[in-house]
């Protein structure tokens, strides 16, 4: 796989995170998934990444 069109991960931590999810889930229709938010804090995520959680 080619990831050159890929969208770049953005590391999210703490408030930001949850954030980013609220913006992207619509309020606080979201689940949470075990690791994610340190996921996002070490490595990125994308929106395609937080969407998931929606």
């Amino acid at each position: 796989q080619s990831f050159k069109n890929a969208e770049p991960g953005i590391k999210l931590c703490g408030r930001e995170f949850i954030r980013a999810v609220i913006y992207t889930c619509g309020g606080s229709r979201w689940e949470g998934s075990p690791g994610m938010s340190s996921k996002c804090c070490t490595y990125g995520c994308t929106r395609k990444d937080i969407s998931i959680l929606c």
